[in-house]
């Protein structure tokens, strides 16, 4: 696994991500979300632009870490043809 430098801004995008997934859970929920950094499993992830052409996003890319504390799937590969082949949810 990577490790990367954390200026508490990971910690603090963790701790809202886990909030918001426990608000209707029981509190196991919030420990789990809240002490396992996301980003570590997630170094890098591809979005979509409107050409449909895929653009790959990685640590220390402007809105990385706010995209993967987010609410959305992400997707982490591609196939030969550009097609998502896994994804984080």
């Amino acid at each position: 696994m990577n490790s990367w430098p954390d200026t508490g801004t990971s910690a603090a995008l963790r701790h809202k991500y886990a909030t918001d997934l426990a608000l209707d859970r029981d509190g196991g929920w919030f420990q789990a979300f809240a002490d396992v950094p996301r980003h570590v499993f997630v170094p890098r992830f591809f979005t979509q632009g409107t050409d449909g052409a895929w653009q790959p996003v990685s640590w220390g890319d402007v809105g990385y870490l706010e995209t993967v504390y987010g609410d959305a799937a992400l997707t982490t590969q591609l196939d030969e043809h550009g097609f998502p082949t896994s994804s984080s949810s």
